[in-house]
């Protein structure tokens, strides 16, 4: 693990809502059948979600009304999605936080912190009620706390967590938030064992890559790089 007098707390991911008294975190482990970089890159790019997810968070259109931004920060790479005036999805319709039956306008604000971790606050509110602009006060606000630790070059150990502000004491809404986002985690180690089979067959390339992939090529040049330095200062130390 390294020395610890020389740890630089400061890079470390926030992962404080996990248990601090004003959130409520529920969660577990999935062991998937492929490389930690594929989890990483499958939390950068959401726009799956309208076409893997129907059953839980995604609905019809959601992938074609998105829009997206991307930036680099200091401890690695933010993408910023917003989808305006959808219909609620079946997750979020459960939760009974939203009016039922009306259209909202969802936001997934997703960081990656060198090597594998991904923090994502989403949510939903009321369309036209300002949270396009960010205004997330008074809708349905979620975290979604992942960590990848590579147990092979093709399996992972993926350590996830469900947070949230609301009913925080209630148990009923504790296992609704763990059975649905096990479902739609469930459907995506499906998705990525697919792939890694894939991948086994010929050399892993990104030569068709769309703009929703730039969160994940921009996670994995910042992680490249990472492990390049690493190496380097390995070898100058041998």
């Amino acid at each position: 693990m390294g020395d610890p007098a020389i740890a630089n707390e400061s890079s470390l991911p926030d992962f404080h809502k996990l248990d601090s008294p004003d959130y409520r975190a529920v969660g577990k482990t999935n062991h998937v059948l492929a490389n930690y970089k594929l989890v990483t890159d499958n939390l950068m790019d959401l726009s799956h979600v309208g076409y893997v997810h129907q059953s839980t968070i995604g609905t019809p259109g959601f992938t074609e009304k998105g829009k997206l931004t991307s930036r680099l920060t200091e401890q690695g790479v933010q993408v910023y999605r917003t989808v305006p005036d959808v219909p609620m999805p079946p997750t979020y319709a459960l939760t009974r936080v939203l009016p039922e039956g009306r259209n909202i306008d969802r936001w997934q604000v997703i960081d990656f912190v060198a090597p594998c971790f991904v923090m994502i606050h989403v949510g939903g509110k009321e369309a036209g009620t300002g949270a396009l602009d960010g205004d997330y006060e008074g809708g349905l606000n979620t975290w979604i706390l992942n960590a990848m630790t590579p147990e092979t070059e093709s399996t992972t150990h993926y350590f996830w967590a469900s947070v949230r502000a609301h009913d925080r004491n209630n148990k009923d809404v504790d296992a609704l938030f763990l059975e649905q986002v096990s479902t739609a985690f469930d459907e995506d180690k499906v998705m990525l064992e697919a792939q890694q089979g894939v991948l086994n067959t010929r050399p892993e390339t990104w030569d068709l890559a769309l703009r929703s992939d730039v969160g994940a090529i921009q996670s994995r040049r910042l992680l490249s790089a990472r492990i390049k330095a690493e190496q380097s200062a390995d070898a100058t130390a041998a």
